[in-house]
């Protein structure tokens, strides 16, 4: 079963049946209803090309990253100062993590 909830309305938005043999990534159809909402999806849904349909639909989504991913980050967002931000961008998240020492941030990256 896929459930497709609206945090907004609070409710089901789409509710399908599947065969168990169905993956997951093959019950999303990504179009121009992603426009200014966020998607919110796990690891059985991964695939760049779905991210990128999302951004060419105006959309915007939020995932965990595969364990072998290591996107460059473009910024941080929240979490530390602009000065400490800046020589952050254009590195590997490997970089950038050996130096955080556990701090939490919100960072936009680019896979």
């Amino acid at each position: 079963m896929g459930v497709m909830v609206s945090a907004v309305a609070n409710e089901p938005k789409t509710v399908a049946l599947y065969s168990e043999k169905t993956a997951e990534i093959k019950t999303l159809k990504i179009g121009p209803w992603i426009k200014d909402r966020i998607l919110l999806v796990d690891l059985g849904f991964y695939k760049t090309q779905m991210f990128a349909r999302v951004k060419e639909n105006g959309g915007y989504f939020v995932s965990r990253i595969r364990k072998n991913m290591d996107p460059i980050l473009v910024s941080v967002e929240v979490g530390l100062s602009k000065t400490k931000s800046k020589e952050f961008a254009g590195k590997t998240v490997s970089e950038c993590i050996k130096q955080l020492s556990g701090k939490d941030l919100d960072a936009v990256v680019k896979i």
